[in-house]
Parts: structure tokens; C-alpha cells; sequence
């Protein structure tokens, strides 16, 4: 039998995913700017807290100790504000952080009552309360996912779990909320109906409704919450799926073809209310992995059907004002992160000598030049062929892409690890030599204008649970422990140009 490695089937596969007449540009064909330093130019020790969120279309964080929730603006030197004391908030968790207008909106879990959403500046609660449930019961209800609809002004929720012997759908089958987020008002759809897609501006939310001699849907207006007289659309025409899993702003657009069921076709993306149709010539069934959009540009990537969402594979870019067609930007892709002008930070894998290594690059739209993030940066010294290539030894470079936050031109952290060393557990005297155990990290800011810095944070030790960087340069590093969080707060000076 032929054995194949994992990064060269997963190019392989890449390759077969790509339409022949789609073009890219090779990786690191361009020389990469000078690497600057990222001094650390203030540190803060932010405090212990139950609970912290970024609301990363807000320039803050949310913070709650006890039950009293804070706010932690990205100004230099800000401290947290306490914003909203309330008793039910004491044993929650939060999941959702929605702006609309002035108002922010969180959803929050709890583990001693239903769950519901606060808005921090005016204090409002939303109950999602369900009839006749044991409160907490054997089981709290949780909210498992939500669809947000910002041009509407609104929220779906689907929750779940809560106590066994009184959860009124048979399977412990979700119940599914409406909530504006102009008033907080909330309205329980009846129990047996489950969401099942949305029209293609989402300002529709079609739900099935299971009886006892047929099954039957009903289309909801996502401004009011209310039932509609008829279905103003067809899957043929596309529509946006219903995935408990994605809470991501932009979403697919899929459409069934004729005598072929309901099986998917890739159509397009939904994109702040609007429908960007896409061309990729694809005869075959694929689902979005990973979408984004800034600054009018939208990068995607797909998957094939039944591969997983983390699978490398093809990134392709659209501008939102013109998105016929898209361009194919690289294979391989395994993160990116989309920045002003259309250019971005891309996270590639199939590198090193046994092809499981990951690399990132800059990408300038304008020009279509890439560039290396650590080019001309020292790193561990290459392995003898012949013992890289060994099943004993690992000897692999991850990338982790975090992205920044907040109303400023964006950029991305690029960390960097790459781990090295003899993994069997006993080696024999006169064998064939070993591999040093090392761990070399590094830690690089690059910014919308392709410029790049290095920080001397994060080389060493336990990376912090929590990691936000706010575009301005704040980054925030968190580890939680028996229930709490320390929070530290690093300003980092980058580049005059992007200020």
C-alpha cells in the first residue's frame, strides 16, 4: 500500500478543489519590509475577574466580578467602570456581545436561572423564559447558538438542555427565541418549531413545523418577530442555512438545483443585509469554512462535502461592490484574516520537511505581492534531512492569526511556535542520535499596510488563555484559574503609519 502524508494529501485535495482556470500568486515572492521592534511602551495589571469579554465590534471590554458587570474602554491608561449591579448576575457566563445603535447588548448564560440579555448602558433585562420548566432543575437552559441580524435590528436564539423531567420537546430539542435590539422585546416561538433557513438579505427566518399529519413551515419577519401570511421565497432562488455552530457575521448563500433534492450548491455569501452572488464554477457540493469581511472586502474559504471546517484549503477574495467573480488568493489556507484595502495576513500549511509545518504571509491586494511574515527572521536551525523526515521526531511550526479589534485600521498578531524533539520515550545506548527537546516562539504584528513589528512578549512560558489585541495596539493576555481570570493589559508602540 502507498502511503501518503497528511500535509501532501491535503494538497493534494487542494489542488482538486481549485478550478482549472483559477490563478494564484506564489508564496513569498516578494521581499518582506524591514522587521521592526513592538516596544512595550506601559503595562497594567488589570485584576482578577468571574467573567471577561471582548465586544469586538465595540473599542471595550466586559468584565463581571460578583454580580456586577464592568466596561474596560481601549483608551490609554482606562480602568474598568462599573456599569450594571443585578443579583442574577452572579452565576453567569457570557456568550454574546451585540452593539446596535448606542446599545449593547449581552447574552448571557446562567447556572440558577433561564438565560437572558442585559443592555449595559440602561441596565433592560430580556427573559427567555420557558413555561412549566424546573428552574435549575437537574440542568440549567443554556443558549446553544444565535443568529444576529444587525440591519434588522435583531437576534434569534436556540436554547437548549434545562431540567430533564419538565423540558417540554421529547430528545431535550431546542426552543427558539426572537429579541429585538431596538426595545428588548422578546418573543417565544411555539414549541416544536425549529429554524431551519433564512432568505437571502435574512431579513426572513423560515422555521419547520413538525404535526401530527404533516410538516408544514412558517416564514417569521425578522424586524417584528411576527408570522408571516406565506414564504416570499424558494430554496431554488438561494437561501441562508440555519448552522447552530456559525455565529459569524457573514454567511452562505446556498441554492438547490432542479431534479437534484435538497442537496446545497455553493451561491454566494450574505454580507451586512446584501446578497453577493459568486461564480466559482463549481459542479460539486461545497459549504463555507471560514468567511470575513473589512473595509468592503470579503475573504472565504470552502469545504468540501463531509471534509471538517479546519482542513486546509483555497482562500478566495471578493470586493462587495463588484463581487461576480472571485479571485483565488492561495491553496493550502488554514486561517487569514482580512485587513483595510483588501489586503490581509494568510496562514498556510504543507511546509517543512515533512509538509506539516505552517507559514504565514502578507498579501497587498493592489499589486498581488506576498511576502514571508518572518522572512529574514533567525529561527532554529534546519534538521539533517534524513532525521527531519523520522516518525520519532516532531519537528513542526504552528501559526495562531490573532486578529485585532475596534474602530482603528486593523492588524494581526502572528504567533509564531515551533516545537522540536525525540518523541520516543527510551533510547538505547549506540543508537542513532537524538533530537534536543526546544520550543522557539515568536510574536509578530503586521498591519493593514504591510508593515511588521516584533514584540518580545510571549517567548516563553505557558500562553496566556486569553489573548485580544485591540487595533491601537493594546494587547490583552488572560489565564484562568479555579474560576478566575487574571487580566493584564500591554500597550505595544507600532508602526507611525498606521496611526
Amino acid at each position: 500500500m502507498i502511503k501518503i502524508s497528511v500535509g501532501l494529501f491535503a494538497s493534494i485535495l487542494c489542488s482538486l478543489l481549485v478550478p482549472a482556470n483559477a490563478q494564484s500568486t506564489p508564496p513569498g515572492d516578494s521581499k518582506a519590509p524591514p522587521l521592526l521592534d513592538c516596544e512595550v511602551t506601559s503595562q497594567r495589571d488589570l485584576g482578577a475577574w468571574d467573567d471577561a469579554f471582548v465586544c469586538e465590534d465595540k473599542d471595550m471590554l466586559v468584565l463581571r466580578r460578583g454580580n456586577t458587570l464592568h466596561t474596560l474602554l481601549m483608551g490609554g491608561g482606562a480602568q474598568p467602570k462599573e456599569i450594571v449591579t443585578l443579583e442574577a448576575l452572579s452565576h453567569t457566563r457570557i456568550i454574546a456581545c451585540i452593539p446596535s445603535g448606542e446599545r449593547v447588548w449581552l447574552l448571557l448564560n446562567s447556572t440558577e436561572t433561564d438565560a437572558f440579555a442585559v443592555e449595559v448602558n440602561s441596565a433592560k433585562v430580556a427573559d427567555f423564559k420557558i413555561p412549566n420548566l424546573t428552574i435549575p432543575g437537574s440542568l440549567a437552559p443554556r443558549i446553544q447558538s444565535y443568529v444576529t441580524v444587525p440591519h434588522a435590528d435583531a437576534v434569534i436564539l436556540m436554547i437548549e438542555g434545562g431540567d430533564r423531567e419538565t423540558w417540554p420537546r421529547d430528545g431535550n430539542r431546542p426552543i427558539y427565541f426572537w429579541m429585538s435590539l431596538t426595545t428588548g422585546n422578546v418573543v417565544r416561538f411555539p414549541i416544536g418549531w425549529d429554524l431551519d433557513y433564512f432568505s437571502m438579505d435574512q431579513g426572513v427566518a423560515v422555521f419547520g413545523m413538525t404535526q401530527e399529519e404533516a410538516f408544514k413551515r412558517q416564514a417569521i419577519s425578522m424586524q417584528t418577530g411576527a408570522s408571516m401570511d406565506s414564504i416570499p421565497f424558494g430554496k431554488a432562488n438561494g437561501y441562508v442555512p440555519f448552522n447552530w455552530t456559525d455565529t459569524h457575521a457573514v454567511k452562505p448563500i446556498y441554492m438547490n438545483r432542479p431534479k437534484m433534492g435538497d442537496q446545497a450548491f455553493f451561491r454566494g455569501l450574505a454580507v451586512k443585509g446584501r446578497a453577493l452572488f459568486i461564480d466559482l464554477d463549481l459542479d460539486e457540493t461545497f459549504y463555507l469554512s471560514q468567511a470575513m469581511e473589512t473595509d468592503g472586502f470579503v475573504g472565504f474559504r470552502l469545504r468540501r462535502e463531509g471534509g471538517s471546517g479546519g482542513e486546509p484549503s483555497p482562500l478566495w477574495i471578493v470586493k462587495a461592490e463588484n463581487p461576480t467573480r472571485a479571485e483565488r488568493v492561495a491553496a493550502s489556507v488554514t486561517d487569514f484574516a482580512v485587513l483595510k484595502a483588501g489586503n490581509g495576513v494568510i496562514s498556510t500549511t504543507g511546509h517543512g520537511a515533512k509538509k506539516a509545518s505552517s507559514e504565514a504571509f502578507f498579501r497587498a491586494y493592489h499589486d498581488k505581492s506576498m511576502w514571508n511574515v518572518l522572512d529574514g527572521v533567525a529561527r532554529l536551525p534546519e534538521l539533517e534531512r534524513d532525521l527531519a523526515e523520522k516518525n520519532f521526531v516532531q519537528d513542526q511550526t504552528t501559526v495562531r492569526l490573532v486578529k485585532g479589534f475596534g474602530d482603528q485600521s486593523p492588524i494581526v498578531l502572528c504567533l509564531f511556535e515551533h516545537f522540536r524533539g525525540d518523541m520516543r520515550s527510551l533510547v538505547l545506548p549506540r543508537e542513532e542520535k537524538t533530537v534536543k527537546r526546544e520550543l522557539w516562539r515568536r510574536a509578530v504584528v503586521v498591519t493593514s499596510k504591510g508593515e511588521r513589528c516584533m514584540t518580545g512578549l510571549l517567548r516563553e512560558g505557558r500562553v496566556p488563555d486569553i489573548l485580544w489585541l485591540h487595533n491601537s495596539g493594546i494587547l490583552i493576555t488572560g489565564f484562568t484559574e479555579a474560576g478566575k481570570t487574571e487580566l493584564s493589559a500591554f500597550t505595544l508602540e507600532l508602526p507611525h503609519a498606521t496611526k
